[in-house]
């Protein structure tokens, strides 16, 4: 990826999470990036197109870190809640990494049917991943018995806001205690005595 290219996507991203999609224009990308309107033309053909590859990359970053995670393998109640708290430190980590982009995918809601296709694809990918990690649990008799597509989106909903609250508007919480607060909380809300 060219320089260039990566400085308007870095510029986009601040300028995106600071004053959203609506308000935001190309000007004010390629005026803060010390750039001509012609270049970011050269490398995007909107302001959509780049607030769309910001999202994709920010579901890239979020996916590959949850596919590292292993959970066809757990036997024990153990596994399962040092399993939970890997899935919350995958998704706090990332999202403290990267708050421009969380901010972009979690707080901005744009009326464009691509745009929230694109948000949707990350949704179903981590309520199937975690809904088949729960399923994994009852099956072996670890879990509760619930709908996991629901607690699935449950713990969503749960880490989405617990991430923004913590890691962008009050940014003094440590990670570590994020991760065993929620996954204390889930835990024992999950897994059989």
């Amino acid at each position: 990826m060219s320089d260039t290219r990566t400085e308007l996507l870095n510029v986009a991203s601040e300028i995106f999470s600071r004053q959203g999609y609506d308000k935001t224009k190309v000007a004010d990308i390629t005026k803060q990036a010390g750039l001509g309107h012609g270049t970011f033309y050269h490398y995007f053909n909107s302001k959509k197109d780049i607030f769309l590859e910001l999202i994709k990359s920010f579901i890239w970053i979020l996916n590959k870190g949850i596919s590292s995670l292993s959970i066809e393998n757990t036997e024990t109640k153990e596994e399962i809640e040092y399993n939970i708290k890997e899935l919350y430190r995958v998704i706090f980590t990332t999202y403290q990494d990267n708050l421009y982009l969380a901010k972009i995918f979690f707080g901005e809601t744009v009326n464009d049917p691509e745009i929230q296709e694109t948000k949707n694809y990350f949704y179903k990918f981590c309520i199937e991943f975690i809904g088949n990690y729960i399923q994994i649990g009852v099956d072996k008799g670890l879990v509760r018995e619930y709908d996991a597509k629901v607690i699935a989106y449950a713990i969503i909903g749960m880490a989405k806001e617990v991430a923004f609250q913590y890691l962008i508007v009050d940014t003094q919480h440590d990670i570590e205690y994020l991760v065993e607060q929620m996954a204390k909380f889930e835990a024992y809300g999950l897994i059989k005595d």
